[in-house]
């Protein structure tokens, strides 16, 4: 990282965000505890949630992300040598509102225990906002479920959800202020007094801000991200349960809104998955802990109205940025839009112009996923333009990545539009990306979709000599192999044939596809390599078996 760098990427950001860095560089101030807080009975009706994936595997021992560790010291909490993501989740208390988890309350009771004990106030990776609105979150759902909350956890809570009042993250805002609003209207419902009071009016009314916000006007999630989209839908969701379960805590007017956004949520994700019935891999993505099967059985059970939207072979999601082109047998899903909100590109990835391809209700061309968050070379490989369906120019980036979520200069759609004329779906657009080159190029990328076949064109438009890579990377579930002048793809039978423009070098490479966090399988992508002098273009054809 340089100073330049730094600079190209705080430029973005709101001044609410500034200001959130600026307060957490000073050291956290240990909440106060001198009220004792009464806890508020349940009047209205509280639903099963979804439940959480099973963390826990005995009293001390935990399974996340294809690592398995056992924490019987209080230094296990913050070990240095675990990844974050991964202390993080130890610090969710997702256990406790998993399947079947009234078998391990006794595993439950006891690490609330040492948790309480071993994890001081306001000290270590616990007490970082996002693990504190999740643990709050989980611990009023396990009492409201029927468990009994001992009285040092409920002093606890109040204190946990005291200090978050004062530790909001404004500095990254989007998923994560959500999900801290989130748990500090929980615990204004589920404790009862003046404070209690507050919080529930402050959470209400920045809730009301940040779904303005944050959910676009075609119903996707502002960081564009599919499977961040499922998580604050499922906010959303126990937000809809929280009303219905303290009536009079949640004004009508928040309860529509709670419910009624989450049905613009449901129609988007509908829109962003493919045949299989899961979401697609933009950005950081993967297949989250419950999927839109979950989502859509909790909220049948919530009494609320959503419904499936109508069948169109094209559908431009316009705010969000993205194309849906559909026939009877395919679905492509195509990136035409931003790298996420200017304010917060953490979650995406130099991926514009990539889309991903399913047939005959398998996904064959697809994005990388994500497999992890630690700062490094692979966190760099997997948001890197060239684990994607797209246009690498110059061996470059489309967007300045760095770090392990900032971006400094980004790329731009440009010139989006779609068309449908006789059994012809296309979608078209650009980015300027590689605009910041010595001799500038606009990437310019236009799919059609018909029965039997589709065809991607690709153009560099500029001036100068120039390299430039096309890569299609494959699900590892399929084969790859060279057939005269194009490559099946299939597995028992083949299901595309991807032919190349003779412009293009081809050759097959190595790659890895992460379809959920932890997890890395090794899949292959096929790869067209041109240079030249601009401008180009070249079409690769790609017959639907």
């Amino acid at each position: 990282m340089n100073l330049i760098q730094y600079i190209r990427t705080i430029r973005y950001l709101k001044p609410r965000q500034i200001y959130g860095l600026y307060l957490s560089r000073y050291p956290r101030r240990v909440p106060r505890d001198d009220v004792a807080f009464v806890v508020r009975p349940v009047k209205g009706h509280w639903t099963r949630p979804i439940a959480s994936p099973t963390f826990q595997t005995g009293p001390s021992s935990f399974a996340y992300a294809n690592g398995a560790r056992d924490v019987k010291g209080a230094d296990g909490w913050d070990d240095q040598e675990t990844p974050k993501l991964w202390l993080y989740n130890l610090h969710y208390f997702d256990d406790l509102v998993s399947a079947g988890a009234e078998s391990r309350r006794a595993w439950h009771v006891e690490l609330m225990s040492r948790w309480l004990a071993e994890n001081q106030p306001t000290a270590g990776v616990g007490w970082e906002p996002y693990p504190t609105s999740c643990r709050i979150v989980n611990w009023i759902k396990w009492a409201i479920g029927g468990a009994e909350l001992p009285t040092e956890a409920r002093c606890s809570l109040a204190l946990q959800a005291r200090y978050l009042r004062r530790n909001l993250e404004w500095r990254l805002m989007a998923n994560h202020l959500f999900m801290n609003l989130k748990a500090l209207l929980f615990a204004g419902c589920f404790f009862d007094g003046t404070e209690a009071g507050q919080w529930r009016s402050d959470a209400l009314r920045l809730l009301r801000e940040q779904i303005a916000e944050q959910v676009l006007s075609d119903g996707g999630h502002c960081e564009q991200s599919p499977m961040y989209h499922t998580i604050v839908l499922g906010d959303l969701l126990d937000l809809v349960n929280l009303a219905q379960a303290y009536p009079e805590c949640v004004p009508p007017a928040a309860r529509q809104l709670f419910s009624d956004t989450s049905c613009a949520m449901f129609t988007w994700l509908a829109r962003m998955c493919h045949p299989d019935g899961g979401t697609s891999f933009f950005s950081d993505g993967g297949f989250a802990s419950y999927g839109a099967g979950a989502l859509w059985d909790y909220a049948q059970r919530l009494d609320l109205p959503v419904q499936a939207p109508p069948a169109q072979r094209v559908c431009h999601l316009q705010a969000t940025g993205y194309v849906r082109l559909q026939t009877a047998d395919t679905v492509v899903l195509f990136d035409v839009g931003e790298i996420g909100p200017q304010y917060q590109p953490g979650h995406g990835h130099a991926d514009a112009l990539s889309f991903e391809l399913s047939h005959r209700g398998a996904r064959i061309l697809v994005n990388p996923g994500t497999s992890t968050y630690t700062e490094g070379h692979e966190r760099s490989r997997q948001r890197g333009t060239a684990s994607h369906n797209t246009v690498a120019v110059d061996g470059l980036d489309q967007s300045e990545m760095w770090g392990g979520f900032r971006v400094a200069r980004r790329a731009h759609p440009r010139d989006v539009q779609t068309e449908e004329w006789g059994d012809i779906v296309a979608a078209e657009g650009s980015h300027d990306g590689y605009g910041r080159l010595r001799h500038p190029i606009l990437h310019r990328r236009r799919v059609e979709l018909s029965p039997g076949v589709m065809h991607v064109r690709d153009t560099l438009e500029g001036v100068g000599h120039h390299q430039a890579s096309v890569r299609f990377h494959v699900h590892p579930e399929f084969t790859v192999h060279l057939d005269g002048g194009g490559f099946r793809i299939g597995n028992s039978k083949d299901l595309l044939l991807v032919e190349l423009d003779p412009v293009l070098q081809v050759s097959i490479e190595e790659s890895s596809f992460h379809p959920r966090f932890g997890v890395s399988r090794p899949n292959l992508a096929i790869r067209g390599d041109w240079r030249g002098v601009c401008p180009v273009s070249w079409t690769t054809r790609i017959e639907l078996l």
